[in-house]
């Protein structure tokens, strides 16, 4: 008796079966695929917050105005600063809202575990202006925030040299720089921020572990209302 032409039943269950593993197969180079293009764009996204949210805080750092506090005397420049939290005012250019005095904040906002790091631009009345100030604009620099530390450099009104401090609060000047470092939790850390107030110089990137300008104490101006000072090496 002659064989009928076609597949037996073992043949189509093992075509069935390889069939369904390249399927499962070539779904799962789709996932992958898809996974790596949206771990690529948040990366891009990412960086650029990095990028303008630093550029930012760079520019206006280094237009740091020392404005003396109505509500307390003591404070001759309402820059306020501590480990984690940075606010002071800026005279901002024009292209930026509508110019001029500027309250800028970083703070950290929410509890461990769930932080987030959030830059604050607070516009400033005009003297004698009755107005209101707009509302403040925030935006939100780093989502997932693990750490974030800040420190300033210079003399205190009690100290001959200039020397890193933790706190920037009530002092007769401003400070010297300001370093800031940004850890995001899951991402890579940002690169170090430096920034000198009232200098105008253009600010300071440089990676974690990298030399930093102004690590040793620097003299300064015996004057009661020093300059800052003039000269600090960059960071290579």
């Amino acid at each position: 008796m002659t064989r009928q032409g076609g597949f037996t039943l073992v043949e189509m269950l093992v075509a069935l079966s390889v069939s369904a593993l390249l399927i499962g197969l070539a779904y799962g180079a789709v996932l992958t695929a898809q996974r790596s293009a949206r771990a690529v764009h948040e990366a891009a996204e990412q960086s650029e917050i990095m990028r303008i949210g630093w550029q930012f805080m760079a520019d206006a750092i280094s237009r740091a105005y020392a404005v003396p506090d109505l509500q307390d005397r003591k404070d001759h420049t309402s820059f306020r600063g501590s480990e984690s939290d940075l606010s002071f005012i800026a005279d901002l250019p024009g292209h930026v809202g509508s110019g001029g005095l500027a309250r800028i904040s970083l703070t950290v906002e929410g509890q461990a575990g769930g932080q987030r790091l959030v830059l604050t631009h607070q516009q400033l009345p005009a003297s004698g202006d009755e107005v209101e100030p707009p509302p403040h604009a925030q935006a939100i620099l780093v989502d997932e925030l693990d750490r974030i530390r800040i420190a300033y450099l210079g003399r205190a009104a009690d100290e001959r040299t200039a020397t890193w401090h933790e706190r920037w609060q009530a002092q007769p000047y401003l400070p010297n720089l300001v370093r800031i470092e940004i850890d995001p939790a899951g991402h890579p850390s940002w690169p170090v921020l430096i920034a000198r107030p009232l200098s105008g110089a253009a600010p300071a990137f440089v990676s974690a572990g990298a030399e930093e300008p102004g690590q040793e104490p620097m003299p300064l101006p015996e004057s009661p209302d020093p300059d800052p000072i003039e000269a600090v090496d960059d960071a290579t």
